[in-house]
């Protein structure tokens, strides 16, 4: 069975307003007035419907782009003591699983961020992210002691001559903005997996299974 998207049917509804256009012309130097009218109309009916097709495929488009989430990893606790838990990191940008000890009631993950502005997201091209660190952090800043506070980098050489390459370059590519950051945080639980996904505006977490959700549930 052959679908046609809704680009696609603008684009043939379009092309046969303009055949039918060009024979309205040629039949009006015939001097055929009524065929060329019919098919003059015809042309407008099917040209307008064409613009109007290609309008709601391209407003689709946009939200579809700008809605996008694009999943990099997740990350897996387990309790090992009071406000203490090892976390599994399951990251692109990590050569493979880490594990990490992390203090606290809640996790962050920072990234740094290379952003195409407008209209180049709206063709589609893909963010870039660095990873930057992960954090243990407390609920309330008067709970955390200063000895407790655990946080890993996670940036590599590589990535961050390519960062700073792009912040230097930024003069000449109004379009990238490198000087953007973006962090997400959730609460840390016993058996609890979140996956990380990038999206038009950062970085966004969702919980992946039942011990996750009841924690930001409860959160």
């Amino acid at each position: 069975m052959i679908t046609i998207s809704l680009p696609q049917a603008a684009l043939l509804t379009i092309a046969a307003g303009l055949c039918l256009l060009w024979i309205a012309a040629r039949r009006l130097r015939r001097a055929r007035l009524l065929s060329a009218a019919t098919a003059g109309t015809g042309a407008i009916v099917l040209l307008a419907f064409g613009s109007l097709f290609l309008g709601l495929g391209t407003s689709f488009h946009v939200l579809d782009t700008l809605s996008r989430e694009s999943p990099i990893g997740d990350l897996s606790f387990k309790a090992i003591g009071p406000r203490e838990f090892e976390v599994v990191a399951r990251l692109d940008g990590l050569d493979g699983p880490r594990r990490y000890r992390l203090r606290g009631d809640q996790w962050q993950l920072d990234v740094r961020y290379l952003k195409w502005r407008s209209p180049v997201t709206l063709l589609g091209v893909d963010n870039l992210y660095q990873l930057d660190r992960l954090s243990g952090r407390y609920r309330t800043p008067e709970s955390r002691p200063e000895s407790e506070l655990t946080t890993y980098g996670l940036a590599n050489k590589p990535g961050q001559m390519l960062w700073e390459l792009a912040s230097r370059s930024q003069r000449w590519l109004p379009w990238l903005d490198a000087n953007y950051g973006s962090a997400v945080y959730l609460p840390m639980a016993d058996g609890a997996r979140y996956e990380i996904s990038l999206t038009t505006t950062g970085l966004l977490a969702r919980p992946k299974n039942a011990a996750a959700r009841q924690a930001a549930e409860n959160w």
